[in-house]
């Protein structure tokens, strides 16, 4: 049976390809949608979803959790991933060419901003990958974000003002003879009108007149109030980050005859990997998430959006199955996470998704730090 592992390097690499043609069809998109004329068959677009389409048949064919047979991998991909999203951005939109589906038209090339959502897992993937190299990209997302904001409203409005273009009674008053232009002219009038919005209320020359353009405006405001707050609290999270960075790591004291120390307990106090959890740049404790019994599940988040994870059975019974769900520590759902034992000073083989199970014997515990992969 064909299968492909969501590890496998050939297929991430292929997840990487497709993130930057995501890249591009994203800002691609909203001027086809507003400057192209319907009537041009778009030949990037073709491409774009020839390659989409190739994807979206190896999803049938890739791994998830519990799938053993090709018919559990399609359920699966279709009901619990991205399957139908991603079929529905596939539709090509040169089957609503009619002048009678302008709406139909739109909503269909709206839909493939969807496939935005390779192009965060991507780069959520290498942030988690490597947490050194891109501790500045969720500062550099965002301001990412909102100047693809101001592309997107942009072509917005002058697709309103396109629809009817009564120069009088739109906001391209402000320049005469406007769609007359050139793509160049038309785009950065328009692009400059989307910041004045997202800045102000307009600066005189550019504003709204029909009620169609005001309602937007509105819309536009009100998002832009919520993409304002979202940036400026990851530029404190950011400086926060930063600030306890530059914080040493509390002491660790042993609190024991150390002349008399046996070489089991100095092995277990002098654990490099559990030494470096406690002195996590992050500086964020641990709690008891969970408690069954005898059976203890503690968890707290790691610098690199890594997780530690604690078994802990306190009682008499020799042999206690713990399972810590991705709920209860912190991970969202459907994450792929590799499991690091820190006692074994191994990386377990198998990846998980959705939960970590371990057997743990009588008063003993288990550690674990849980990085993503996928």
């Amino acid at each position: 049976m064909f299968i492909i592992p969501r590890r496998n390097i050939i297929y991430r690499s292929w997840t990487f390809v497709l993130a930057f043609i995501a890249l591009i069809s994203v800002h691609i998109t909203p001027i086809y949608m507003a400057f192209l004329s319907k009537s041009a068959l778009s030949v990037l677009d073709v491409i774009m979803n020839v390659i989409f389409f190739m994807d979206w048949v190896l999803g049938f064919f890739v791994a998830h959790e519990d799938s053993t047979t090709h018919a559990q991998m399609a359920r699966n991909y279709l009901l619990r991933s991205y399957g139908i999203p991603d079929f529905v951005s596939l539709i090509p939109v040169q089957l609503f060419l009619w002048p009678s589906s302008n709406v139909v038209y739109i909503i269909f090339i709206v839909v493939r901003l969807w496939r935005f959502r390779r192009v965060i897992v991507s780069i959520s993937w290498l942030e988690a990958k490597n947490p050194k190299w891109f501790e500045w990209t969720p500062f550099i997302k965002f301001i990412w974000v909102i100047l693809l904001n101001m592309h997107m409203w942009g072509c917005i409005y002058y697709l309103i003002a396109s629809i009817d273009p009564d120069e009088g009674m739109s906001w391209t008053s402000g320049k005469k003879d406007f769609f007359k232009q050139t793509f160049k002219t038309k785009y950065v009038t328009s692009t400059y009108f989307a910041m004045t919005i997202y800045s102000t209320v307009g600066f005189g020359d550019y504003h709204a007149c029909s009620v169609a353009e005001m309602i937007t405006c509105m819309i536009n405001m009100i998002t832009n109030t919520g993409l304002s707050a979202q940036v400026l609290e990851q530029f404190i999270e950011l400086v926060n980050e930063r600030r306890r960075r530059k914080k040493k790591s509390a002491p660790l004291l042993l609190g024991c005859d150390v002349r008399n120390v046996t070489k089991e307990t100095m092995e277990i106090v002098s654990n490099k990997e559990v030494i470096a959890v406690n002195q996590d740049l992050l500086g964020v404790q641990a709690k008891k998430v969970r408690m069954e019994g005898d059976a203890e599940i503690w968890a707290g988040p790691l610098s690199g959006y890594r997780v530690a994870v604690v078994f802990l059975n306190r009682g008499p019974q020799k042999h206690i199955d713990i399972t810590a769900n991705w709920n209860d520590i912190g991970i969202p759902p459907k994450t792929v996470v590799q499991a690091r034992d820190l006692w074994e000073h191994k990386t377990l083989k198998t990846p998980f998704v959705n939960k970590l199970r371990a057997t743990v014997e009588s008063h003993a515990c288990k550690m674990y730090v849980l990085k993503p992969v996928a």
